[in-house]
């Protein structure tokens, strides 16, 4: 573990939601914090000075240009978590990485070598490849920015220097360390991908030998040897040897891309296409975790790299499908609830033993991989125009007039606006009603996997999940689910399930959080049914409430009628005699209107919070606007307010789906548009099979219309969230996600 001193006198305790234990270190930047989030989970928080950021504008410019690095998948680097700014200064959160950095390693023990020093270089290599393949350039690669984990190294850092460089007027000068600049970006010039390359193997000769290859003595000799001398590489030894001298060229023109390097040092050709490239991410994430997929004697020694010229890159313009990329809202956090896993961990691929393995892997890759029994597939099909369609299947009641008929709706207004782009791979989406006449979940799950779709969207409950989800994990193929909230679906141990609604318990621990924070409740009295997921909920918010410093009493086994359990008016008067400021129930409508009714006749004022309650229009009729106003309802997916939507991408869904579709039901109809949009984005990144898709799913971070999406080990949310509805003016009014909703 990395070095934490303790906080010093006029450190940060907090910065954003995260506490601050420890100080990692400090430097030209700002200083890095040990913290931890609400459920725990040790972070990186990276706090910036604040004279390199000014000024708000600034400021709003530095936490835009540090954006574009969420979407930087997690092959060998630190996962971006969150940003934005305490008193002035922004902050960068990420994964903690419990290891030193390369500069500590080389420092104490001296250089690496043999095998440590091939893992060091494909894992460092793989890292940018993934960077680039995001619109990102790291420009200040060095030995301090990559930190050598458990599970292999680690680039951190990647995009601050750009974003200090486009908002600082401190920085009018190169942004980067001198022992590992380009001549480019000494002279100035507009830098690429090259950039990065050259940064790369400059880090490598220093990793091998000890010294960069142009020497790290006066900043001014340094230049001049980066500019006009040859490299000196040491005792550098192959494989890396070889693509050194490409790598350090002075005209970035002349060097290899990333891909191309790592390619070369997994010791394969080098197909043109994005599912190569895509593949050589992963394995270069389990070659530098350990695994044995190089063999003795395989590698690059002798070969030539080839040096395709390297276009400047972008910023990233993937987006939701159909909608401009909206400002950053608070909700838009993903919050580490579990330690962040190594890349690769759920579902990594199997190491190959020997080069044997590898060269029946290839050969087999060669013939195509549908001749592997349960192997990938999805690969897709040339359209009419020419290009390729990569099928996608939704399974679940979508018959008009069935439960979920909008889910269905949703996913394919996303289909159909990306299509309409006219893309280089559309996308086909099946629908597999198991709600039709003669149609069961068993035969509709069984024409899915006959199809062989590259994943699918489902909306099935309990039981039949469970089946369905067997035959789906068997096959192989990637499932984005939203139909059950059951926390025991995450426990089996499936590889190839994704859930975007966050589950029961999950949902409980979002609504307490959701009313100590904005309700700010001295007392609260929950009261539940006698169904055991009522009694389990009303449990577990009575549990969080009172860890919230909140005073409780509880009362469960609730009944209307009063033939079960206890009736609604010996609670009532419980109530009345606590006071409390807020009444929070778990349960069905059946209870929750004589509850509220009663409590209102009673003269009670206090604030009415449900949860589990259907919508129920007779809760007004029956209580009265005047009683029933201000009472809130959660729920686990989102149903807005066709009329009253604030939040803009969300009222720029709204607006095309009732165009097409109409808003008389939007039952799950955001979360399958989101669902297609997850797809859409795995596809514009080169995912196009199914087990490039379920690996691009394991570290995906997508920013929703309903919220942003990130995935544990177990397949569910990295962060718990539900939908909140105030009844204003006699009418269920969606007012947004427990994170940013205001009462």
């Amino acid at each position: 573990m990395p070095h934490v001193a303790p906080v010093r006198r006029g450190d940060p305790r907090r910065v954003g939601r995260y506490r601050i234990i420890g100080l990692i270190g400090e430097g030209g930047q700002g200083a890095v914090f040990l913290g931890e989030s609400a459920t725990g989970t040790r972070v990186a928080v990276k706090l910036m000075h604040a004279r390199l950021v000014g000024d708000p504008g600034a400021r709003t410019r530095f936490l835009r240009e540090i954006a574009a690095t969420r979407k930087v998948a997690s092959f060998c680097t630190a996962q971006v978590f969150d940003t934005g700014v305490e008193r002035d200064r922004p902050y960068i959160v990420s994964e903690f990485i419990d290891g030193p950095s390369l500069a500590e390693r080389v420092t104490n023990e001296g250089p690496l070598a043999g095998g440590e020093l091939v893992r060091l270089a494909v894992g460092t290599v793989t890292a940018l490849a993934a960077i680039h393949q995001a619109g990102v350039l790291h420009r200040d690669l060095k030995p301090h920015n990559v930190l050598l984990g458990p599970d292999g190294p680690r680039v951190i850092d990647f995009g601050i220097a750009r974003a200090l460089d486009v908002t600082s007027s401190l920085t009018s000068g190169p942004v980067g360390t001198p022992s590992y600049m380009a001549p480019e970006q000494i002279r100035g010039e507009p830098l690429t991908a090259a950039a990065d390359v050259f940064a790369w193997a400059s880090m490598i000769v220093y990793a091998a030998t000890g010294r960069p290859p142009f020497g790290q003595d006066g900043v001014a000799a340094v230049l001049h040897r980066i500019l006009d001398a040859d490299p000196e590489l040491g005792t550098l030894p192959e494989p890396l040897r070889s693509p050194a001298p490409a790598c350090l060229a002075k005209d970035p023109a002349r060097r290899p891309t990333a891909s191309a390097v790592l390619q070369t040092l997994l010791g394969r050709e080098r197909p043109a296409g994005d599912e190569s490239a895509l593949e050589a991410l992963a394995d270069g994430t389990a070659v530098a975790g350990g695994a044995d997929l190089l063999g003795p004697g395989d590698g690059p020694a002798g070969a030539d790299l080839p040096v395709p010229v390297p276009v400047p890159v972008h910023e990233p313009t993937v987006s939701k499908p159909g909608f401009d990329e909206p400002a950053a809202r608070s909700s838009d956090v993903t919050e580490p609830d579990a330690a962040p896993a190594a890349p690769w961990t759920r579902r990594r691929r199997p190491a190959v033993a020997s080069v044997a393995g590898v060269a029946l892997v290839l050969v087999l890759v060669l013939l195509g991989r549908d001749l592997l029994a349960g192997g990938d597939h999805g690969t897709g099909t040339a359209s009419a125009t020419g290009g390729k369609t990569v099928p996608l299947a939704f399974l679940g009641p979508v018959t008009l007039g069935a439960v979920f008929p909008s889910a269905l709706n949703g996913a394919r207004l996303a289909v159909d606006e990306y299509n309409a782009r006219h893309p280089a791979v559309r996308l086909n989406l099946t629908a597999y009603d198991t709600s039709a006449q003669n149609a069961t979940v068993s035969s509709s799950t069984d024409q899915v996997v006959a199809a062989r779709p590259a994943a699918v969207i489902g909306s099935l409950f309990a039981d039949d999940l469970a089946s369905s989800q067997a035959k789906l994990e068997q096959a192989a193929i990637p499932t984005l689910s939203f139909g059950d909230d059951d926390p025991d679906l995450s426990k089996k141990g499936w590889k190839y399930w994704h859930r975007i609604i966050t589950d029961d318990d999950g949902q409980d621990a979002a609504l307490a959080d959701f009313i100590t924070r904005r309700l700010k409740p001295a007392k609260a009295y929950v009261v539940d049914e006698v169904w055991s997921w009522s009694k389990k909920s009303g449990l577990q918010l009575d549990t969080a409430l009172r860890r919230a410093g909140v005073t409780t009493e509880r009362t469960d086994s609730v009944s209307a009628t009063g033939v079960v359990g206890v009736a609604v008016p010996g609670v009532v008067e419980k109530i009345k005699a606590m006071a409390p400021d807020v009444v929070v129930f778990s349960g069905t409508a059946e209870v929750a209107i004589p509850l509220l009714k009663r409590l209102r006749d009673a003269g009670s004022t206090a604030r009415f919070v449900t949860i589990n309650t259907d919508f129920d229009p007779k809760l007004v009729k029956t209580v009265g606007s005047a009683g029933a106003e201000g009472a809130l309802l959660s729920c686990g997916c989102e149903i807005p307010d066709p009329d009253s939507a604030g939040d803009a991408a969300l009222g720029r869904f709204l607006s095309a789906y009732r165009a097409r579709f109409g808003t008389k039901d939007l039952t799950f109809a955001v979360e399958g548009y989101d669902a297609a949009g997850l797809l859409i984005e795995a596809v514009q990144h080169g995912a196009t099979t199914t087990e490039q898709i379920n690996h691009y799913l394991s570290s995906i971070h997508y920013r929703g219309v309903s919220k942003t999406i990130s995935f544990d080990t177990a397949g569910d949310l990295t962060t718990d969230i539900v939908y909140l509805y105030e009844i204003k003016n006699g009418a269920f009014t969606f007012i947004g996600n427990s994170g940013s909703a205001t009462p």
